[in-house]
C-alpha cells in the first residue's frame, strides 16, 4: 500500500516560519504534499528517513553489542 501523500492535515500554515520544525514519517517520496506547505512558509521539514536509520542504529546496538554509527 502507498501511502496518500497528496493530504495533509489542517494546521495554520501561515503561521509558520523558521522556527517551526515539521517531521513527517513517511521517507518516500522524499517530500510529501504536508512537508512542502510549511517549508512554502519558512519551516524546516524532515522526512523520516533519519528515523528509520537511527532506529536500525539502535537496534544494531542493542542486539550486537556494538555501535555502527
Amino acid at each position: 500500500m502507498y501511502p496518500n501523500t497528496e493530504v495533509c492535515p489542517p494546521l495554520p500554515y501561515e503561521a509558520m516560519d523558521s522556527h517551526t520544525l515539521l517531521y513527517d514519517l513517511l521517507y518516500n517520496p522524499d517530500e510529501t504534499l504536508f512537508m512542502a506547505k510549511g517549508r512554502e512558509h519558512g519551516a524546516i521539514v524532515k522526512n523520516g528517513l533519519e528515523m528509520l536509520l537511527l532506529q536500525a542504529f539502535a537496534s544494531w546496538e542493542f542486539w550486537e553489542g556494538e555501535e555502527q554509527r
